[in-house]
């Protein structure tokens, strides 16, 4: 019996010598992971950096196929000639009304790159307001004072805000420059064209 005791106070004596080996481990462990929350937060902090770097580049190439698009549209209009009939009737032409007008005042219109603003003097048929996108082409102050041709029966339309209530008439040349039609001088303001 004395053996078996013996045995038994030995059995206990091992489990106490297993603890201390476990009880370690239990501590190494929180050791690990007071390092992996840090680490955690420098990985999110990258990660949110290079997700904000991804939109900025994603808005970026947006914005840049916005503007080709944009460019593009342009580019057709600019390029898109109306289809002409082979022929027209002498009454087609006649219903367009082209008369001679003297530029009485011409300016730049705000927040407009094309737009120029005219007030046209058509002698005894008063003065109208016509609105032309032909900035890249003149300076408003050199117009003053010069005769041009207007067409005067288009209905009217807004531009950039401003009622315009005609058309000026231009030729542009295969190289792009623009000229506005006239007439000789001494031709009465508010002649009929045609």
């Amino acid at each position: 019996m004395a053996e078996e005791k013996k045995t038994v106070k030995k059995a206990p004596a091992k489990k106490a010598a297993e603890k201390p080996e476990t009880e370690p481990k239990a501590k190494k462990a929180p050791a690990k992971k007071a390092e992996k929350p840090a680490e955690a937060k420098e990985t999110k902090k990258v990660a949110k950096a290079a997700e904000k770097e991804a939109k900025a580049a994603e808005k970026e190439a947006k914005k840049a196929e916005k503007a080709e698009q944009k460019q593009e549209k342009k580019a057709e209009k600019k390029h898109d000639e109306p289809e002409y009939p082979a022929e027209i009737a002498i009454d087609d032409f006649f219903k367009c009304k082209i008369q001679v007008a003297r530029v009485k005042a011409c300016e730049k219109v705000e927040k407009s790159s094309k737009l120029l603003k005219f007030r046209l003097g058509l002698g005894k048929d008063g003065e109208r307001t016509v609105v032309s996108g032909i900035q890249k082409w003149y300076d408003p102050e050199t117009l003053v004072g010069t005769q041009v041709a207007v067409i005067t029966n288009l209905k009217t339309a807004k531009l950039a805000g401003i009622e315009s209530q005609g058309m000026i008439l231009s030729a542009m040349d295969k190289a792009g420059n623009l000229r506005l039609m006239s007439v000789g001088e001494g031709v009465e303001d508010g002649a009929i064209i045609g």
